[in-house]
């Protein structure tokens, strides 16, 4: 709870702190606790864009609960900053998977993988279409400039 205040109030660097100390301290077997805690660590590096920390904190966090699609949307978004656009595929795909168009979050997986496939000369304009049709209207302008 000490990381999340910390992190609402944009201190990154104290809730790094606060996280690592809760993932350091709760029992091997709660994996989905720490796995929320691996999750915020991620998000907090990912704020003071340390994307190459993020993924690996999702990574861990994925690790822990394999079907968390949040994490693998956000792990895929960091992969987008380095681009790593492959690597991001993979990921939003999988947060497709596990979210089964259940939340915002397989609206901005399908946008994220459209830019992603546009990216490496891919078609991505279906994902973009579907996208913007489910809700996502932040994808417009690539569809618009790449999608005739």
């Amino acid at each position: 709870n000490e990381g999340k205040m910390q992190s609402e109030a944009g201190n990154r660097q104290e809730a790094i702190k606060l996280y690592t100390k809760a993932i350091d301290n709760y029992p091997p077997e709660d994996t989905f606790t720490k796995s929320e805690a691996y999750f915020n660590r991620a998000l907090n590096k990912r704020y003071l864009d340390d994307y190459k920390g993020a993924i690996a904190d999702y990574t861990l966090s994925i690790k822990l609960r394999p079907d968390y699609y949040k994490a693998y949307n956000n792990r895929g978004f960091a992969k987008l900053q380095i681009d790593d656009y492959t690597g991001a595929i993979a990921d939003f795909t999988a947060t497709i998977k596990y979210d089964n168009y259940n939340t915002e979050f397989t609206n901005m997986a399908l946008g994220n993988r459209g830019i992603a496939k546009l990216s490496l000369g891919q078609d991505g304009c279906p994902d973009l279409k579907k996208a913007i049709e489910l809700g996502n209207k932040s994808v417009g302008k690539f569809c618009n400039e790449y999608c005739k």
